[in-house]
């Protein structure tokens, strides 16, 4: 994992209870995110990473989050429809507080998501074909159920 201490090489947000890092590794852009992902920081992360939402390569890195609200859930599925729309091609490094959301959600995951390194780097390898088809269960303009 890269290191995530202030003075690494790359640029770093604080957002609130979280602090959004942007560096590149193995050729790879990255944006970690590290803290909790509550209501109230969500948005301001989500303000950062909107902008982003590009073609890839680049992975997006939850290792670190040691809080993820439902809000904060509700959104990464929002920013991840947004990536698929412009043919993202991305990764996300699940970490702990984002295992469980997961676990519950019974759903196709619209999420290229590994919990290892090497496996996110073989998803970004694998490109389109390794996405899976976005089902309509989620309309990314409605923030409340």
């Amino acid at each position: 994992m890269a290191n995530l201490t202030p003075g690494f090489p790359g640029e770093s947000i604080d957002c609130g209870h979280a602090t959004l890092h942007r560096y590149w590794e193995d050729g790879i852009e990255v944006f970690a995110v590290a803290g909790e992902l509550d209501e109230a920081d969500v948005d301001e992360v989500g303000a950062h990473l909107e902008p982003l939402t590009r073609p890839g390569p680049w992975l997006l890195d939850l290792r670190e989050v040691e809080f993820l609200s439902v809000a904060g859930y509700r959104a990464l599925l929002r920013w991840a429809y947004r990536a698929r729309e412009v043919n993202g091609n991305w990764a996300l490094l699940a970490g702990a507080a984002v295992r469980p959301y997961l676990a519950a959600d019974g759903r196709t995951q619209p999420l290229p998501v590994s919990e290892v390194y090497s496996e996110a780097m073989a998803l970004l390898e694998a490109g389109e074909d390794r996405r899976p088809a976005v089902t309509g269960f989620v309309n990314p303009a409605r923030t409340q159920c």
